[in-house]
């Protein structure tokens, strides 16, 4: 969850690969685990009492996917709504939309281990949100997202994580494939949700660089904002090229991308996210 730090060189990259979006129909998993250390990220401000950590250790990292649009401003101030703004993206006018798949062999959530999951997160990065409570963690994150929805297994241990804390989680499914290719790695999603399907492929090119982040995470409502932090680090490839289909409703619908989508890779992926409990004008 991630990528509100990478926006500017998806900025640039944007501009390179001008189009438009196709539309098509079709999709498959493949998991990539690496072995590391078995060591886990954790955050660097302590978080409220009471708040629950989703962790990703580094000796079972996840794969992770994520496709970008640039969307008019005035289109994601709808999507994250009141009291939050969407940071500027590469064209004058718009900022990001992204969606973010990832697959992971297992995560602990609480210290409980929850097994295999596929999740997928709309994603847009945000300015600081003046949210109530946030201020005590201005100093320790550099980089703000809106979550504002999760599509994921209906009774999963994620998406009972996400739910629980506030933010919103539709049902869907999802499968990420990613494979080696000529002079780099392809990777082939399908989403499928109760109203629509969306696929995409996307090639990178063989290299890659360490991402790491203090990520901060808001999701909710303007009366009962949802949030999390924390710590993520991966190997990243950046500016995929990346052909998108959409049929029927989906997280493009009532939406009008300017130029042509770019993918970003993420291997290696660990994190460490606090979920606290929903802030109100109370916690002020």
């Amino acid at each position: 969850m991630h990528i509100a730090t990478d926006a500017r060189r998806m900025a640039a990259a944007l501009r390179v690969h001008g189009g438009r979006l196709t539309r098509v129909v079709g999709l498959a998993v493949v998991l990539i685990v690496a072995v590391g250390a078995a060591r886990i990220v954790t955050p660097p401000s302590a978080p409220r009492q009471g708040a629950e950590q989703w962790a990703i250790a580094d000796s079972a990292p996840c794969a992770g996917l994520t496709i970008r649009w640039a969307v008019p401003l005035a289109e994601l101030r709808r999507v994250v709504g009141a009291g939050v703004q969407p940071a500027a993206g590469p064209v004058a006018g718009t900022g990001l939309l992204l969606l973010f798949t990832t697959t992971c062999s297992g995560s602990t959530i609480g210290g409980r281990p929850t097994g295999a999951f596929v999740s997928t997160h709309v994603i847009i990065p945000i300015a600081p949100p003046r949210a109530p409570g946030v201020q005590r963690l201005v100093h320790d994150v550099n980089g703000w997202i809106a979550i504002p929805t999760t599509i994921v297994a209906a009774h999963g241990p994620v998406g009972t994580l996400f739910r629980q804390h506030g933010f919103t989680v539709d049902s869907g499914h999802a499968v990420l494939t990613i494979e080696p290719a000529p002079r780099g790695s392809r990777a082939h999603l399908v989403l499928t949700t109760p109203g629509g399907r969306l696929e995409a492929t996307a090639t990178f090119a063989d290299s890659a660089r360490r991402f790491t982040s203090i990520t901060g995470i808001v999701g909710g409502s303007m009366h009962a904002r949802a949030l999390a932090h924390g710590p993520e680090h991966s190997m990243r490839r950046s500016g995929g090229r990346a052909q998108v289909s959409v049929r029927g409703r989906t997280v493009l619908s009532g939406l009008h991308p300017v130029g042509a989508p770019v993918a970003v890779l993420d291997t290696d992926f660990a994190w460490s996210f606090a979920f606290e409990r929903p802030l109100t004008r109370s916690d002020e």
